[in-house]
């Protein structure tokens, strides 16, 4: 199986379009002060109510890129940062594919560190969305921090694929990036380590 067979059919870190288009109509429609969608205030409405977490089906996927897009606006930040331990699974992956584009509040931050270090003890690829959401962290070092116990516990290419792919920026620091390319060797996998070194060679 290639690196590129495994990317596409790995539910935690292949992004599909609809992601993409939602979070790029949110982000048209802030930058030019244009209302967000209709979906919006439901979304808002459902984290602020505590205790229903499991009526989320009618939750549309523009309404929650609507709120990350708007994250330092009508208390977003603070309010996603209060739900999100509660989100159920659905909901929190898809709000992570879209937190990984924006920037994060110090709470938010503190949050999804958190939330990361929880996911490590028990799914590795859920770990790495998580991972994947620090890269617009506003405390940097959290996110090195998350990315060292990522690697630490990595037993498959999910944790490699987080930091190459969305964290690249953090292994400038040349001890950290040391380290990264000693995890990988340790799988014993030359096509990963030579696929992984080619693709930040090519950023």
């Amino acid at each position: 199986m290639t690196f590129m067979i495994i990317l596409s059919n790995n539910q935690y870190i292949y992004k599909p379009i609809e992601e993409k288009l939602a979070f790029f109509n949110a982000l048209y429609k802030r930058d030019n002060q244009l209302a967000p969608s209709e979906h919006y205030l439901a979304v808002r409405r459902y984290l602020q109510n505590d205790g229903e977490w499991g009526n989320w089906q009618s939750l549309a996927l523009q309404g929650i890129a609507d709120l990350v897009a708007r994250l330092d606006r009508d208390d977003n930040s603070k309010l996603l940062s209060q739900a999100f331990p509660h989100l159920p699974l659905e909901v929190a992956n898809k709000t992570l594919e879209l937190l990984e584009h924006a920037k994060l509040d110090q709470q938010l931050s503190h949050v999804i560190a958190s939330l990361h270090q929880q996911q490590l003890l028990s799914n590795e690829e859920l770990a790495s969305l998580y991972l994947r959401a620090l890269a617009g962290a506003s405390v940097k070092p959290l996110t090195q921090q998350a990315i060292k116990q990522q690697l630490a516990n990595a037993n498959s290419i999910h944790s490699f694929i987080a930091v190459a792919g969305r964290l690249w920026q953090s292994l400038s620091d040349p001890h950290l990036l040391k380290y990264f390319f000693e995890t990988i060797a340790d799988q014993n996998d030359p096509e990963l380590f030579q696929q992984i070194f080619a693709d930040l060679v090519f950023i």
